[in-house]
């Protein structure tokens, strides 16, 4: 685990020094299951199922030459008008991809973000400090899932292509930015002007902070394609031929109110949705295929 360490100088013609100190542990399970459910003379289905889990935690970060002041450092951002505020707290003892902020208890009358503090106890965001943040989601899915179907019926053949991820949390900043009408110098969200939580419309300033947070899990038909195959004397000179028709990205089943859960991230920022990402498209698509 690579980071960029601070070191004397001199005797170091730099300040920083990118060493290889820190350790991560990684433990899961890994579960494949293959087989055919049907084999008939008309009618065959065969099937895939595949399952994954992992833990992670950060063991080590420092060691007697390479040190950092404490046992955690801060990446991510919350982007502009709140640049240099992170969104995630990597720490030894902890697993990777938490997400870090104020968590939000619910709003006053006056649309005013009312958060918890270090303490557990409810604060108006005025009185709220730097240090009362906390993990409010971890951006790593705990578990993934995958299952893969090919049919047969006569003539005709399906696949389809199906997956999922559960257990994880996104950071929607399309919501964060975009969910506030005293910024006007951006494009607001319809829901920027709904009361939060059916009590207020929110009055607050921009703050990440865990109402942007939601669970991500998600369910995917990636894939699915419909053939018919002709008889090899359907056409002369031609041994056979076989037309199609597929979709992808077919049905997103999600909780999550952004664009598309899958959000991605970086290594150490994961679960973070950029407000500039563009729709995952649905494609169509049909074919022949020809053997001569």
């Amino acid at each position: 685990m690579y980071y960029n360490y601070p070191v004397p100088v001199p005797p170091n013609v730099y300040g920083t020094t990118l060493a290889n100190v820190g350790t991560i542990s990684n433990k899961g399970l890994e579960i494949l299951l293959n087989g055919v459910v049907f084999n008939k003379k008309d009618f065959g289905w065969n099937t895939t199922l595949t399952y994954s889990t992992n833990k992670n935690k950060l063991d080590k970060l420092n060691n007697s030459k390479y040190q950092l002041a404490n046992d955690y450092f801060y990446v991510g951002d919350a982007q502009a008008p709140m640049s240099g505020v992170p969104t995630h707290r990597v720490k030894v003892g902890e697993p990777i991809g938490q997400i870090w902020g104020w968590k939000v208890l619910d709003i006053t009358e006056d649309g005013k973000w009312i958060y918890e503090d270090q303490n557990g106890n409810a604060v108006e965001s005025k009185d709220v400090k730097i240090e009362d943040r906390k993990v409010i989601g971890n951006g790593l899915p705990k578990h993934y899932l995958g299952w893969n179907n090919d049919f047969r019926y006569k003539n005709f053949d399906l696949s389809v292509t199906m997956r999922g991820a559960f257990g994880f949390q996104n950071i929607n900043f399309t919501r964060l930015h975009y969910e506030n009408y005293r910024d006007q110098a951006m494009n607001n969200l319809k829901a920027g002007y709904e009361k939060v939580f059916g009590k207020a419309v929110l009055t607050d300033s921009k703050q990440f902070n865990s109402y942007y947070v939601e669970d991500g899990d998600y369910w995917k038909i990636d894939n699915i394609v419909l053939g018919y195959n002709f008889k090899k004397d359907f056409i002369k000179g031609i041994k056979g031929m076989r037309l199609y028709f597929s979709v992808q990205n077919a049905l997103t089943i999600t909780g999550y109110k952004g664009l598309d859960p899958e959000v991605g991230g970086s290594l150490l920022t994961p679960g973070t949705d950029d407000r500039n990402k563009y729709p995952t498209t649905r494609s169509y698509t049909f074919g022949v295929n020809l053997n001569f």
